[in-house]
């Protein structure tokens, strides 16, 4: 139930009246899982993929950085100024 829990409010990308995105409903369906015995410590730690880890932090880094420098602006006005769309 739990994780059925999880994966609709991850689907939803919140739930309602709360304060949540998908990482916070990730945690928290992490965290259930744990306390109710799903999973062990054990293999909760097992289950992370470390690399899947490091290219989402990095892509988070990088897009952050677009975001900084206006690169994201640049490529939205030419498509405006070339096609006449966003």
């Amino acid at each position: 139930m739990h994780i059925i829990a999880t994966y609709v409010g991850v689907a939803l990308g919140g739930v309602p009246g709360l304060a949540l995105d998908r990482t916070g409903i990730a945690l928290l369906g992490a965290i259930a899982m744990l306390s109710f015995g799903v999973l062990t410590t054990e293999e909760a730690v097992r289950a992370i993929d470390i690399p899947t880890i490091l290219l989402l932090y990095s892509l988070m880094g990088l897009s952050s950085q677009f975001r900084l420098g206006g690169l994201l602006y640049l490529d939205c006005y030419q498509n405006h100024a070339i096609h006449g769309k966003t």
